[in-house]
Order: C-alpha cells, then sequence, then structure tokens
C-alpha cells in the first residue's frame, strides 16, 4: 500500500545505484520507478485528510504525506475494546511495529464493536459507536466547511477552510490534547489566559491507556521548572531551567532538546530534535 512507499523507493534507488546496466536500460528501470513513485505518492496524499460529511470507519485509515504516522482504529491484545489513535510507522527506523502516539478515546474505549470518526454537518469532529455519538472531541459549530487533516509532525488539525481552499482557522487539533507522548512541536506548559494546560499523563498499564496517576508537565508555582506528580504529589523535579539548560545535572544531558517561552499568554517547554521521528515517550 501507499504507506510504504517511501522507504520501498529508497530502497530500490539505492539498489539500483549499484547495478552495472546499459544507460537506455537505466533510463528505461529509472523512468519505471518514477512513474510508481508518483502514482504512490498520489495515493498517499490523497488519505491524509478527512472531509466533512465523510466517515473513517474501522479497517480505514489516514497517512501523512510522506508516510510518517497513521490514524486509525485499533485494540490492544486480549482487550476488544477499540481505540482511536495516531501511531508512528517505523519503516523509517527498519522496525515494521507501529507505536502509539496519541489516543483520542483513551478513557472511552469503544467497547467490543467497530466505531467511525466523521466531521458533521456543523462541523464537529465525533467517534461513533454505531449511530451514536460516543466522544465529541471537537464540539465548536461552524457554518463553513471543516476539514480533518493528519500532519508530518503527528498534529492532527480540523480547519475551517475558506472557499478557495485555504485555512482560515484551526478548530481543534490534537497537540493541545497530549496523552503519554511529546513529539517535536508539543508544548508542556499552560495557557495564563485561559489555563488551558498542555501535560503527559501516563497509562495506568502497558495495554491500558486509560490515564494513570503520573503527570508530567510545568510546575503551577516556579514557570520555569518541570516536575513529575504523582498522585498530586511532587516525584521528580528537572531542577530550575536557566540559562538554555536545566540546574539538575542528571537531567542536563538533554538541554539541546528543550527550549522555553515565557510571554503574557503562554508559559511552556517545547521540544526540538534535528531527526523529525524521534519523540520522548512518558513511561508507563
Amino acid at each position: 500500500g501507499s504507506t510504504y512507499s517511501e522507504p520501498l523507493l529508497r530502497y530500490l534507488f539505492a539498489k539500483l545505484s549499484t547495478f552495472q546496466v546499459p544507460q537506455v536500460r537505466a533510463h528505461c528501470i529509472f523512468l519505471t520507478f518514477f512513474t510508481l513513485y508518483l502514482l504512490l505518492g498520489q495515493s498517499c496524499c490523497e488519505t491524509d485528510r478527512l472531509l466533512q460529511g465523510q466517515y473513517l470507519k474501522d479497517g480505514q485509515e489516514l497517512v501523512s504525506a510522506f508516510n510518517i504516522f497513521k490514524l486509525k482504529f485499533f485494540n490492544f491484545k486480549n482487550s476488544s475494546n477499540r481505540y482511536l489513535g495516531i501511531v508512528y510507522n517505523n519503516l523509517y527506523l527498519n522496525d515494521i511495529q507501529e507505536r502509539d502516539v496519541w489516543i483520542a478515546n483513551r478513557n472511552n474505549p469503544i467497547p467490543g464493536g467497530p466505531g467511525s470518526l466523521t466531521v458533521d454537518s456543523l462541523g464537529r469532529l465525533k467517534i461513533l459507536r454505531g449511530a451514536s455519538s460516543l466522544l465529541e472531541l471537537s464540539s465548536t459549530e461552524t457554518t463553513g466547511n471543516t476539514t480533518l487533516k493528519l500532519f508530518d509532525s503527528g498534529n492532527l488539525q480540523l480547519q475551517e477552510m475558506d472557499a478557495d481552499g485555504s485555512m482560515r482557522r484551526v478548530l481543534w487539533q490534537s497537540f493541545d490534547y497530549p496523552t503519554d507522548t511529546l513529539l517535536p512541536g508539543m508544548k508542556l506548559g499552560f495557557n495564563v489566559k485561559t489555563g488551558k494546560r498542555w501535560e503527559l499523563t501516563s497509562w495506568l498499564g502497558d495495554t491500558l491507556p486509560a490515564s494513570g496517576s503520573f503527570v508530567f508537565g510545568m510546575d503551577a508555582t516556579f514557570t520555569n521548572l518541570l516536575t513529575i506528580l504523582w498522585r498530586g504529589n511532587m516525584y521528580w523535579a528537572s531542577g530550575l531551567w536557566f540559562k538554555g539548560r536545566f540546574s539538575l545535572e542528571a537531567f542536563s544531558n538533554y538541554e539541546s532538546l528543550f527550549y522555553f517561552v515565557s510571554n503574557e499568554s503562554e508559559h511552556y517547554f517545547m521540544f526540538s530534535v534535528d531527526r523529525p521521528m524521534m519523540k520522548q515517550h512518558f513511561p508507563r
């Protein structure tokens, strides 16, 4: 399928470069591979969004433009509960195992049957069980055209679109509702005006993604400090952020991964790396 197009084509082109073939034949092979690449690429890019009124059904998936992330329904071993989540495609690291990085309904699984996702006529984003609404991810109503899009960053955005196809505004995005994994571009902190917090919450178990007892985020008093709370009590602290690094020696090796933003509207840390496929995963 199109999910494997990028790594597959890289492999084929690498193999082609090692062969000693006549120039004309090499051109023919290259054009064949190039045509295949265009076809697979086109197929891929057509599946990164869900239009208003459409349904993403169990067994179907959205795939980001360069096949890095997928949105789909899945269940864990020895459980019939179904979850909607974003999974990381590890083909780039020679590992075919998919790894979840975000789960929409971690505390509201679909029991014993298939579900679906839709953007309804009012622009609301809903997870359905049969014909009934199980969970409303975005309740903002709009008369404009809305589209759900999965980006190569791992962010899932519900966008209100203008008539010319350009984006007018973001109505909702998964980066504002992290679960237990921090991806580049996600925030750890809070919005001063709304009180909205961005933080990671552990799972209850390896195959039970419901919210657990550990919370990783910005300290409520000292905004230049990251903490892990266990049932509301201090479990771990990063040390204060000062001059581009954390004061805790054991954590100072990670200063290149974080940067700190503080203004009148928001205080947050953000994770950033050169390799876009890397991620920080909160221990379960």
